[in-house]
C-alpha cells in the first residue's frame, strides 16, 4: 500500500528543489564555483598535489550539494506520478 503521507511529502520536497535548483542566485552560485575551481585548476603545477586534491574535494562536496536536490527532485517527480495514478485509480 502506497503511503500518501510520504508521496505528497516527496512530491513537495521536489517542488521545493527543484525552484532552489532553478533560483538565478543559486544558479549563479554553482556556475561561479565552477569558475573559480577552474581557475585555481589552470594555475596549479601538476607536482601541487595537495592543492588538486583539495580543489578535487571542493569539487565533489559541490557535486554532492547539488545532488541531494537533483535526487530530491526526481523523487518528487516519481511521488507526483504515483499519487496521480493513486487518484486515478482510487
Amino acid at each position: 500500500m502506497l503511503d500518501l503521507f510520504k508521496l505528497n511529502r516527496d512530491k513537495s520536497r521536489g517542488e521545493q528543489a527543484e525552484r532552489i535548483l532553478g533560483d538565478p542566485l543559486v544558479v549563479d552560485a554553482f556556475a561561479e564555483i565552477e569558475r573559480a575551481t577552474f581557475e585555481v585548476f589552470k594555475q596549479l603545477k601538476a607536482e601541487d598535489k595537495d592543492a588538486l586534491q583539495e580543489l578535487a574535494r571542493v569539487r565533489d562536496v559541490t557535486n554532492r550539494f547539488k545532488a541531494v536536490f537533483e535526487k530530491a527532485v526526481s523523487t518528487g517527480k516519481i511521488a507526483a506520478k504515483d499519487l496521480k495514478q493513486t487518484r486515478r485509480f482510487g
